[in-house]
């Protein structure tokens, strides 16, 4: 917890995820009514059959300023599993960078980025998440879900990168505004070998008014309605 005027806390963690081993990690920032700038560079390694999977959730109250930069890179060994689940929930004068890069450089390894993100006034959110698919049979998925509300901004580079045969993935991107706002999401898809299959799917839209009606007839009011709409999307993940 970060709970003093001007900190600037600094993580830099190399976790080494042996032969077979399974490993959770649950990471927790909190801004505390203060001025907050926080660094974290992270390595993960994971060896044959190793299974990593790291959860991570950002907060802060209306009282802070708060800039995160969370980094990270991974390297898979063969058969080894990475899961990377980012979880924002902030509210006012916050800035979020995150940059990630994967290398599955093992026979079916497989990735995964999941990121859920809900951003209240005057915020910035920027993702720039990479995933090499440099063996065969090595798979990525790279999906995002947020809620843009006004006077913020939402940027999202995603890019997958296939090397080998037989690799796949998918970038998946869905996004709501809310009100007068800035989006901006873009999935990169480069290859370098035939026999990959890759897809992606990127929207951006706004709640339905219909569907906010329907809900008031069910003895809602009108932001009631819209919350759970919103909680609806966001936890379909």
């Amino acid at each position: 917890i970060l709970d003093q005027k001007w900190i600037k806390q600094a993580v830099q963690p190399t976790w080494y995820v042996w032969k077979n081993a399974k490993v959770k990690i649950f990471a927790y920032c909190f801004g505390v009514e203060y001025e907050v700038t926080h660094w974290d560079w992270k390595i993960y390694h994971l060896d044959e059959w190793a299974s990593l999977e790291v959860y991570e959730f950002n907060y802060n109250s209306d009282q802070s300023y708060m800039t995160v930069y969370n980094t990270f890179t991974a390297y898979l060994a063969d058969n080894a599993y990475f899961k990377n689940y980012y979880v924002s929930t902030v509210g006012h004068l916050w800035h979020g960078i995150t940059k990630g890069k994967v290398y599955c450089q093992g026979e079916n390894s497989k990735a995964e980025f999941i990121t859920k993100n809900r951003i209240l006034d005057k915020d910035i959110s920027d993702l720039y998440i990479v995933f090499h698919l440099e063996w065969k049979n090595s798979s990525g998925l790279i999906q995002s879900k947020s809620v843009t509300y006004e006077w913020w901004t939402n940027k999202f580079v995603w890019k997958l990168v296939w090397k080998w045969d037989n690799t796949k993935g998918h970038i998946e991107c869905d996004e709501i505004s809310m009100g007068k706002c800035t989006i901006s999401t873009s999935p990169q898809l480069l290859v370098e070998n035939p026999t990959s299959r890759l897809t992606h799917e990127a929207s951006v839209w706004t709640l339905e008014k219909k569907a906010i009606e329907n809900l008031l007839i069910k003895w809602f009011d009108e932001e009631q309605a819209v919350e759970f709409l919103i909680s609806g999307i966001l936890d379909s993940v």
